[in-house]
């Protein structure tokens, strides 16, 4: 009776660590998630990330290896990529107030911010689609672990 006794103790005490394990991975993962559409969000406040704001975002998701399946490191990987081609867009942009450089193509640079402005405007509805398989408590089947 007692080797019973202590077997279910153990047992407990094992469901109650590993929803621990839980709750810290989901917490972990939550931040990545806050911390992209954060990202996002700034990117599409003016259209001209800094390169502080990318670099933060970058160090804000490091840990995305560790938590996370390859779909969601090649879609940070993504938004990373995308965040510095629109910085080069906007650094190039001239208007028709500012001296133009030589060689200067205005519609190319505005065909390239354009696109990387549309892309950014889809984001936030695409990163939810996403993360919600790590982050569905309710669903904990497939990618709740890695």
């Amino acid at each position: 009776m007692i080797a019973a006794i202590a077997v279910y103790i153990a047992y407990q005490q094992w469901r109650t660590n590993r929803r621990k394990l839980d709750l810290d991975l989901y917490d972990r993962r939550l931040r990545i998630y806050q911390a992209t559409v954060k990202y996002i969000s700034a990117v599409l406040s003016n259209l001209h990330p800094t390169l502080e704001v990318i670099l933060k975002f970058r160090r804000s998701t490091a840990e995305v290896d560790f938590l996370f399946g390859q779909d969601i490191k090649k879609y940070l990987d993504e938004l990373f990529e995308h965040g510095l081609a629109l910085r080069k867009w906007a650094d190039q942009y001239r208007d028709y107030t500012q001296p133009q450089p030589p060689c200067y193509d205005h519609a190319k640079v505005v065909e390239g911010k354009h696109e990387e402005s549309l892309w950014f405007a889809g984001q936030h509805d695409k990163a939810l689609q996403r993360f919600k398989g790590y982050l569905n408590l309710t669903d904990r089947r497939s990618t709740w672990r890695l």
